[in-house]
């Protein structure tokens, strides 16, 4: 299997590093997004990984969480991945603080049992478990996260709310929710590429929702003919309970759950705050 991972990172260059050197089986392709807030310089240290098959995205964009940034970085590395002319079986969407729970022949072995499947935690909204009107006013309201900053949009949406202004949802379609992160087909990828673009009702009208990261590509696929190959698991060990972080940034306590765990990748990972975890996973996992 071949595959292509589209990393999103803003910090870590060295642990980006070695997320591309341990995915790395000479067949793979890396194509980065860092964020155009930090200095790209010490994420591309020719000394920290093996350059074949890395591309970084010169079309940069100053991400702000929660806001339309978020799928803009990530078009920049679909389109970016399209540009090169690699063709892949799957493309993989990670951050920067991801880290692989198998090796590289577990993972191959799997994408090539359910080759033609696609990957991506997903649920029709509305969404008993998400707040605000069960995740509803992400999408009723007009978010300027972006333009505005996180405080002042959140001032405007309640504005809006004061004046009964909500917005009318793209006509034809289904809103769903989900996970930001994914393993898509290369033809599923190719889709989002040439149908997500400025001037498109749906892109246009998730360009002021919130956290339109988790509720965008969901709505994408689901209303489209790839709905069908869909599998609602994105095969990501993600903790939303444990904290003090959201999610939970994982430590060597947590090794056990993750030794176990049958995702094949794993979020969010520091080394600032422990590296023993990682290295715990190299050294009785990654082998």
């Amino acid at each position: 299997m071949k595959f292509a991972y589209l990393i999103l990172c803003h910090k870590n260059p060295s642990q980006l590093a070695d997320l591309i050197n341990t995915l790395q089986d000479g067949s793979n392709y890396f194509f980065v997004h860092v964020d155009n807030k930090v200095d790209i310089v010490p994420f591309v240290k020719k000394e920290y990984f093996i350059p074949d098959h890395v591309f970084f995205c010169n079309e940069r964009v100053k991400v702000s969480w929660g806001g339309f940034s978020q799928i803009e970085a990530t078009m920049s590395l679909i389109r970016l991945f399209v540009k090169t002319g690699v063709k892949v079986d799957y493309v993989h969407l990670l951050s920067g603080q991801d880290f692989p729970l198998k090796n590289n022949s577990v993972i191959n072995d799997f994408f090539e049992r359910h080759n033609g499947l696609n990957f991506i935690n997903y649920f029709p909204m509305p969404y008993q478990n998400w707040s605000g009107n069960e995740g509803m006013d992400r999408l009723t309201y007009k978010w300027l996260i972006d333009e505005s900053g996180y405080e002042r949009a959140c001032f405007l949406v309640e504005v809006q709310k004061q004046r009964g202004m909500t917005r009318i949802y793209p006509p034809g379609f289904e809103p769903y929710g989900g996970s930001q992160w994914w393993s898509l087909t290369d033809d599923c990828v190719r889709f989002i590429e040439q149908n997500c673009v400025s001037g498109t009702s749906l892109y246009d009208f998730y360009r002021n929702t919130y956290i339109p990261d988790e509720m965008f590509f969901q709505t994408i696929l689901m209303n489209s003919f790839f709905k069908k190959s869909l599998c609602n698991d994105n095969l990501r060990y993600i903790d939303w309970e444990k904290g003090p972080e959201y999610p939970h940034v994982l430590r060597f306590d947590d090794f056990p759950l993750l030794e176990s765990s049958p995702c094949l990748y794993a979020r969010k990972f520091d080394d600032t705050i422990d590296i023993e975890v990682r290295t715990a996973l190299k050294s009785e996992i990654l082998v």
